[in-house]
C-alpha cells in the first residue's frame, strides 16, 4: 500500500486553497507539499483563520529562519495556548499535564531558557557523543545483521524505532524491558504536541502518559543519585561539578522527558524517511553503498525534503510589522518548516531529492536560541543507520516490493508502516 496514491497532487493546488482542508487530514499528512503550495499562493506571509485556531502563517525559507531566530518578537512561552482553547470543565481535567509540560525548556524565553539549555548541554559534549558513536555502531550493526536474515523487512518496529532507543538507553538508561511503555508514552505526547488543535481526548491521553512517565523516571533518578554512571546524561545532571548548577527535581524531570520524547520521535521519523527516500531513488541508494562518504549528504537532503518537524508555533511577543503585515502581541504565529524547506525561491526543483545541492540548507532542527540541542546526535544515528543498512543489504538496491503509509500527525510527520519484500 502506498498512502500517497490517492493523496493530493500539484495539479489541483489551485482548488485546494479554498477547499477547507486541514493539516491533520489524512491525505494531507501523507503528502502535505501541494497543500503548502496552495497556502503559499495566498501569500508567503498571511493570516489564516482556518489553521491553528487562527494564526499568521510563514512559508518562505528566509522568513521562517529570521523569525525562528527573533526571540524578541516571537515568544516560545506558548504552552497554555492549546489548553486555553478548551472549555473550562475540560481544562480542569488536564491541569497536571499543564503543570508538567509547562516546565519544558522549549516553552521558555531567555534568560531561563539559556540557563536550562546550558545545563542540559553537558550531555551532548564531543566526548559523550563519541562514546555514544561506539555503542551505537555496535547496536546498529546487530540490528542490520538481524534484517539480513529476513525476507520481509519491517523498517519501523524492526529498525527505525530501535535506533533511537539505543541512544536513549545510553543517555538516560531506559531498560529494554520497558521500551513498550516508553514507545506508548512518547506516542501519546507526540500526537498531542504535533496536532494542529488537539481535542480533549488527545490531551487526556498525553496527561496520563506524562504522569506514568514521571513515576517511572523518578525511580531512575534516585538510582543515578546513588550510583552515577560515567558519560550518562542523567548522571551528569544529578551530580554537579565544582562550578556547575543542579536542576530542581521538577526541572530535571521536565527537561529529561523533553529530550527522551524529542530523541525518540523525531529520530525514528528521520531514519524511516531516509530509508524510504533511498528506496524511491535507487541510483542514490547505490551511490551510498559504493561511496559511504556521501551518507551525510543524504541525511541533509532527507532533513530538507521530509522534515520530521513540519511546523513550529510561537506567540507574537510585541506589535511589529513583517512582510507588509502588522502583527499584534498575543497572536499565534506558525512557521511552516516543511513548506520553507521546499521554498522555490530558495531551492531549484525543490520537490526533487538531490544530494548534490549546494549549499545544503534546511530548518528541520530550528534556528537561533532554540536550535535543537540533540541535532548532532540525531544526524549521527541517521548516518550510521542508513550507511550500514544500504551498504550491507544489496537486495535494497534492486526493486524490492515496497509497502508504506504515513502517520496522522501533521506536526511530527513520519511513517507508520514501511516494509519491503526481498
Amino acid at each position: 500500500m502506498n498512502s500517497e496514491a490517492h493523496g493530493i497532487t500539484a495539479a489541483n493546488t489551485d482548488e485546494l486553497g479554498t477547499a477547507g482542508l486541514r493539516l491533520a487530514d489524512t491525505f494531507v499528512v501523507a503528502n502535505p507539499y501541494p497543500y503548502y503550495e496552495a497556502l503559499r499562493a495566498r501569500g508567503r506571509v498571511h493570516w489564516n483563520d482556518e489553521l491553528f485556531g487562527g494564526a499568521w502563517l510563514f512559508l518562505g525559507f528566509d522568513d521562517v529562519k529570521e523569525l525562528l531566530r527573533d526571540s524578541d518578537s516571537m515568544s516560545n512561552a506558548r504552552y497554555r495556548a492549546i489548553v486555553d482553547q478548551l472549555e473550562d470543565e475540560e481544562a480542569k481535567g488536564v491541569q497536571r499535564l499543564l503543570e508538567l509540560h509547562s516546565r519544558w525548556m522549549i516553552f521558555f524565553d531567555p534568560p531561563k531558557h539559556t540557563r536550562l539549555r546550558k545545563i542540559m548541554a553537558r550531555g551532548f559534549s564531543r566526548g559523550v557523543l563519541e562514546s555514544m558513536r561506539r555503542s551505537l555502531t555496535v547496536g546498529i550493526q546487530a540490528h542490520v545483521d538481524e534484517l539480513r536474515q529476513q525476507r520481509q523487512l519491517d523498517f519501523i518496529g524492526g529498525f527505525a524505532q530501535r535506533i533511537p532507543l539505543l541512544a536513549i538507553a545510553s543517555l538516560l538508561g531506559v531498560d529494554s524491558s520497558d521500551q513498550a511503555d516508553f514507545i506508548r508514552w512518547t506516542h501519546d505526547i507526540a500526537v498531542y504536541m504535533g496536532s494542529e488543535v488537539p481535542d480533549a481526548e488527545l490531551i487526556a491521553n498525553a496527561q496520563n502518559s506524562m504522569v506514568e512517565f514521571q513515576s517511572y523516571f523518578d525511580a531512575i533518578v534516585r538510582d543515578r543519585q546513588r550510583r552515577p554512571l560515567e558519560d550518562d546524561l542523567l548522571s551528569l545532571l544529578v551530580v554537579a561539578g565544582p562550578d556547575e548548577e543542579l536542576l530542581s527535581p521538577e526541572d530535571l524531570f521536565a527537561q529529561s522527558t523533553l529530550l527522551l520524547f524529542a530523541a525518540f520521535e523525531t529520530t525514528k521519523n528521520l531514519i524511516s524517511s531516509g530509508i524510504l527516500s533511498l528506496l524511491r531513488n535507487p541510483r542514490t541508494a547505490r551511490m551510498v553503498a559504493d561511496v559511504p562518504d556521501r551518507v551525510p549528504d543524504v541525511v541533509s537532503e532527507v532533513l530538507r525534503c521530509e522534515s520530521p518537524v513540519q511546523f513550529a508555533r510561537r506567540i507574537v511577543a510585541r506589535d511589529f510589522e513583517f512582510g507588509g503585515h502588522q502583527l499584534r502581541k498575543g497572536e499565534v504565529a506558525a512557521m511552516l518548516i516543511g513548506a520553507a524547506n521546499r521554498d522555490p525561491l530558495m531551492f531549484d526543483a525543490p520537490d526533487e531529492f538531490r544530494i548534490d545541492r549546494s549549499p545544503q540548507a534546511y530548518l528541520s532542527f530550528g534556528a537561533g536560541r532554540h536550535l535543537c540541542l540533540g541535532q548532532h546526535l540525531a544526524r549521527m544515528e541517521a548516518e550510521l543507520a542508513l550507511g550500514r543498512l544500504f551498504g550491507q543489504l544489496p537486495g535494497l538496491l534492486g526493486e524490492p516490493g515496497l509497502t508504506y503509509s504515513w502517520n496522522i500527525n501533521p506536526g511530527f510527520r513520519g511513517l507508520a508502516e514501511l516494509s519491503v519484500s526481498l
